[in-house]
């Protein structure tokens, strides 16, 4: 079982830099976990990505639609954790660990999360949270290119990389956008 951070997970569903590079390499996986903090952590990003003006209204109702499609599909699957088991695991990790490595509270408790599922490999583009889970021995999957360099989306668009690998074509993602100002 693989762990993929959020900040790997939103180049799926807003194009950043190397959004064709994470769906190719996520197209291995046939479908991933995520618990409720991926959920709360991409949902997040693309209403802030809306405050900031880099997608609009409809953007972000568009991608929410598609993220909410893979689920549909199996291609995402929700999880569950005991959230008391991580969060002691987290206060654990951030003792032993944060003034080292100065990781944040959300870093930590992806890395806390990662260990109750007995991952196989951690996926992540965060330098302190990569630090954080090869301390706490997890089998890191360094990702060059996620928002922990400081990247940010270069189009103004949600034309997002489907998890199938293939680029989404233009009438797509406008029959998407459709269905979801319809359905609202």
């Amino acid at each position: 079982m693989v762990y993929v951070d959020s900040g790997v997970l939103i180049k799926l569903y807003v194009r950043e830099r190397d959004s064709d590079k994470a769906a190719e390499r996520l197209l291995s996986f046939p479908s991933l976990d995520l618990n409720r903090l991926h959920e709360l952590e991409v949902r997040n990003s693309l209403r802030a990505l809306e405050g900031r003006g880099l997608i609009s209204q409809s953007q972000r109702l568009a991608s929410e639609h598609l993220w909410e499609a893979d689920f549909i599909a199996s291609r995402l699957r929700r999880r569950l954790l005991d959230w008391d088991a991580v969060l002691e695991e987290a206060e654990r990790l951030s003792a032993l660990h944060t003034a080292s490595t100065l990781a944040r509270s959300l870093d930590i408790l992806h890395v806390a999360a990662a260990i109750q599922w007995k991952v196989e490999l951690f996926i992540s583009g965060e330098a302190r949270q990569i630090r954080i889970a090869r301390l706490a021995g997890l089998r890191v999957r360094a990702w060059v290119g996620s928002d922990g360099d400081g990247s940010r989306p270069e189009e103004r668009c949600a034309c997002r990389i489907p998890y199938n690998g293939s680029a989404i074509r233009e009438d797509q993602r406008l029959m998407a956008e459709r269905s979801v100002r319809e359905s609202g």
